[in-house]
């Protein structure tokens, strides 16, 4: 991989790690969201338009294409949500990431993209990380290493929902930076995204709960738009320098620096299992990285 796009991925998964950690402690979690959108799309607003007046827009072309990505990111927000508001974010947030195996089919098919045999190896292993992460528990003297996800927890549901959408997404917005300056469509998608959520909010929160959380969580709703919109301008970047499966898997670097988090800052349970994990998903980043 490139050694810039390599950078980019890296600091974005700070970013992202930081923004779902902010987000799973608000109170209403869909109503910060909704927030943090608005003021990243006004911190990310001098960006676009200097770049804008460099290269001209195609209003037509460029707002059809962004308004899909600005959908599927919708979803997506709804189902993050849903998923912290039943459950841990440990357990919610690495389903959520586990999307490398289905970008990777989704690009070899669609997108003609031809991965290597290191960057196979470092996809399955990220894979293998993210879904261990996502087991109930650990207990070798049982004779077995992981038990059984409970597939009726609501957050597991919501989190599986969540991962269609964030490969659906990554799939779209890989294409369409090729047809589109990545600056412009960062602000674009995320525009109509937050339009599109604004209908939901309208439809499902009423004016008091939303001033209310904007009062209860002003500081981290501010730090939140900065990184959740720079944060994936830097994928967006880097998706026009290296393969879609490969800039997706070595993004899910966020779960290390998440189960670092829970481990020694929030003293989470189940540390073992989840630092193992976590060491698996570097080593199959740190092969995509040198092999990809």
């Amino acid at each position: 991989m490139n050694v810039i796009a390599i950078l980019l991925v890296v600091i974005s998964a700070v970013f992202h790690s930081v923004k779902n950690i902010l987000t799973k402690q608000s109170s209403d979690k869909i109503l910060f969201l909704w927030w943090s959108t608005l003021f990243g799309l006004l911190y990310f607003s001098p960006v676009y338009f200097y770049f804008s007046s460099d290269y001209g827009l195609d209003y037509l072309n460029i707002i059809s294409l962004s308004s899909i990505s600005g959908l599927l990111h919708c979803f997506y927000w709804i189902y993050l949500a849903k998923a912290y508001e039943h459950g841990d974010l440990t357990i919610a947030y690495p389903i959520m990431r586990s999307s490398p195996p289905l970008v990777l089919l989704i690009a070899v098919i669609f997108l003609n993209e031809e991965p290597s045999i290191g960057g196979i190896i470092g996809i399955i292993l990220v894979t293998t990380g993210i879904y261990s992460l996502s087991y109930n528990h650990i207990g070798i003297s049982q004779n077995t290493f992981f038990k059984k996800i409970d597939i009726n927890d609501k957050s597991i549901k919501y989190a599986l929902a969540g991962l269609v959408f964030i490969t659906a997404y990554s799939i779209a917005d890989k294409a369409m930076v090729d047809m589109i300056h990545p600056i412009q469509f960062v602000f674009l998608h995320m525009l109509s995204g937050f339009l599109f959520l604004s209908i939901y909010i309208m439809l499902k929160k009423d004016y008091a709960k939303i001033n209310q959380e904007f009062k209860l969580n002003k500081r981290n709703i501010l730090i939140n738009g900065f990184f959740g919109i720079y944060g994936y301008s830097l994928i967006i970047i880097a998706f026009t320098m290296s393969s879609v499966s490969y800039i997706i898997s070595l993004r899910q670097l966020s779960i290390v620096f998440v189960v670092l988090w829970g481990a020694f800052i929030l003293k989470e349970k189940d540390q073992y299992r989840r630092l193992v994990s976590a060491s698996i998903i570097t080593v199959g980043t740190v092969i995509i990285s040198i092999l990809g």
